[in-house]
């Protein structure tokens, strides 16, 4: 074959590059477009001079090394350690008082225990109270007035990522405690600062809060968390422990946690979720707090929080008057005429019904 043929012949030859060849020939090309486009900005750094260019580099370097604390600025945060932004350790519950009625011993022995539990910097458990009385006392509403003065986010919309509120009888199953675990369980693993608040765990079957003990005791995790557990059970009991200290000529305002430490603590665990548990025999709680029954002085107050709260009126007394108050006091249901049998529960229904009345008139 001469040479002039080979020549011919080799033209011919179709070229046909490996894989290998291919991917390198794509990433020079890549290569060269990112060349292209630094242009630009090199031409821009290098107008700069060394000071302008070194700032440029701390400030970078200073938004990437604190920006868990720029996004706590503007975000709900967790673990917001140089101030009280969001979750407060520091709450003053002088006005306390002035938002829950007849209940001078819960608001004395859960802010004294919340107020030191949220100081300690290192608590050696979570901090578990459970709550105890008669309907509309006030339990839910102070479990509920403590996450406002916890969680800034709570007191401005209701609502907040780490507050956190299940209903026990809607907890009745086996499938329904395993979600409840898991569904505790994340909330912690995403702020160990959270609250879990329970209700009516006395409807629970028994030993069901059991499943919650890893995260309650010494051995727990997520020692800065607070637990609630709110529950009617002992109601009764404190009651009747409240008439006899009154008709032995003790003031109300004079009966102190240790006049019904026993009843409550007692009766608290014989019935729902508490009988027979483990929470109990491992000392896991750390005070069952009693509820007293509302006279009829309390719920006068009631009706004028709500009439000032949720109506609008500056001063109820005046308008729409203490003869108002009163006639919605008395639709109130009591027992033997001294305490209310649904405390303040039916009041803002009550007031609702009675303002609509007397705008007709």
């Amino acid at each position: 074959m001469t040479s002039s043929l080979i020549d011919e012949q080799s033209k011919l030859v179709v070229y046909k590059p490996t894989i290998h060849q291919r991917q390198k020939n794509k990433i020079s090309i890549m290569y060269i477009i990112k060349i292209i486009l630094m242009i630009p900005i090199w031409t821009t750094i290098l107008a700069l001079d060394p000071f302008s260019i070194t700032g440029s580099i701390i400030v970078g370097t200073g938004m990437y090394y604190f920006k868990d604390s720029l996004t706590c600025m503007v975000k709900e945060c967790c673990h917001d350690h140089t101030s009280n932004k969001w979750i407060a350790n520091r709450l003053k519950w002088s006005d306390l008082p002035e938002e829950i009625f007849g209940q001078h011993i819960a608001v004395s022995v859960v802010s004294n225990l919340v107020y030191f539990h949220l100081r300690n910097p290192n608590p050696p458990k979570p901090l578990v109270l459970s709550f105890h009385g008669f309907t509309g006392v006030g339990k839910t509403h102070l479990s509920d007035l403590l996450a406002k003065r916890i969680y800034r986010q709570y007191n401005e919309t209701g609502s907040s990522k780490f507050v956190h509120k299940y209903t026990a009888t809607h907890l009745n199953k086996e499938s329904q405690l395993s979600m409840l675990v898991e569904n505790i369980f994340e909330k912690l693993e995403a702020c160990d600062r959270s609250l879990i608040i329970i209700d009516e765990i006395d409807k629970l079957p028994e030993k069901y809060l059991d499943i919650l003990l890893p995260y309650l005791d010494h051995s727990s995790p997520y020692k800065k968390s607070i637990f609630i557990f709110l529950g009617n059970s002992a109601g009764s009991n404190i009651n009747n422990e409240v008439v006899h200290l009154l008709n032995s000529g003790k003031a109300r305002e004079d009966i102190e946690y240790d006049d019904l430490e026993n009843v409550v603590t007692n009766n608290a665990v014989k019935v729902g979720g508490l009988k027979n548990s483990e929470l109990i025999t491992r000392g896991v709680i750390d005070l069952f707090v009693p509820f007293l029954p509302l006279s009829k002085h309390h719920i006068r107050q009631c009706v004028a929080d709500n009439l000032r709260r949720q109506h609008e009126f500056p001063d109820p007394f005046i308008n729409p008057g203490s003869k108002f108050i009163d006639k919605v006091t008395d639709s109130i249901e009591f027992k033997d005429d001294e305490f209310s049998v649904f405390g303040c529960k039916r009041v803002s229904s009550k007031v609702a019904i009675l303002l609509a009345r007397k705008n007709r008139l």
